[in-house]
C-alpha cells in the first residue's frame, strides 16, 4: 500500500503545482493578452480603413453582418469597418471590409476560414482581395469564371466556392452600410 501511495501523492503534488503555476500566469498576463487582442483588432480596422482616427462600435447593426464601427477622422465619419460571414467550400468564411463614407471599398481582409489549402486559400490573396477595392456596382459585385469586366469578380480557378464565399460577405457588408446610412437602393447581389 505503502508503495503506492507515494508515487500518488508525488504525482498529485506535481499536478497541483503545475495548476497553481499556471493559474498564476494566466492571472499575470490575462490583461496584457486582453490589451494586446485590441490593439491587433484596431490595426487591422485601421488597415482595412487607412487615415482612419478612431473607431466607434455601432450597436443597431443588420442582422446579417457580425459588427460594424464607424471610422472617425477629425469629427467627421471617414467610413465604416464591416465583419461579415457567408458559407464557404468548408464552413463559414469571415472577412473584415473598409468602406468609405462615399462606399468605396478600402481594403478587405480574410479573418478566418477553412479553405482547401492550395486553392480555396488562393481567395486569400491580395490579388484577388484586390478586385473588390475601389467603387462597389449599385448592384454588388458579381462572380465570373472568366476575365472580369467592371463590376465583376474573377473566380479563383478551382476555387469556386470559395471565391463565391468572399464575394457574397463583401455584398452582405456593403449591403448593412446601404442600411445604416439609408442608402438602400440596393441589395448588392446579396
Amino acid at each position: 500500500m505503502r508503495d503506492l501511495l507515494k508515487p500518488a501523492l508525488v504525482l498529485f503534488l506535481i499536478c497541483a503545482l503545475t495548476t497553481a503555476a499556471l493559474a498564476g500566469t494566466y492571472e499575470v498576463t490575462r490583461d496584457i493578452i486582453a490589451d494586446r487582442a485590441a490593439m491587433d483588432a484596431v490595426a487591422l480596422r485601421q488597415w482595412v480603413l487607412p487615415g482612419t482616427e478612431s473607431f466607434d462600435a455601432m450597436t443597431e447593426i443588420p442582422a446579417d453582418v457580425l459588427s460594424v464601427y464607424k471610422g472617425m477622422t477629425e469629427g467627421k465619419v471617414s467610413g465604416y469597418v464591416v465583419t461579415s460571414a457567408a458559407g464557404g467550400y468548408a464552413g463559414n468564411l469571415v472577412i473584415m471590409a473598409g468602406i468609405t463614407a462615399d462606399g468605396k471599398i478600402q481594403g478587405i481582409r480574410i479573418l478566418s476560414a477553412n479553405e482547401t489549402p492550395g486553392l480555396g486559400t488562393k481567395t486569400y490573396s491580395d490579388a484577388f482581395l484586390g478586385q473588390f477595392q475601389g467603387e462597389a456596382p449599385a448592384g454588388g459585385f458579381v462572380l465570373v469564371k472568366n476575365t472580369a469586366k467592371s463590376g465583376e469578380i474573377e473566380a479563383v480557378s478551382g476555387a469556386t466556392l470559395s471565391s463565391r464565399a468572399v464575394t457574397r460577405a463583401v455584398n452582405t457588408a456593403l449591403a448593412a452600410i446601404a442600411v445604416i446610412t439609408g442608402k438602400e437602393g440596393t441589395d448588392h447581389g446579396k
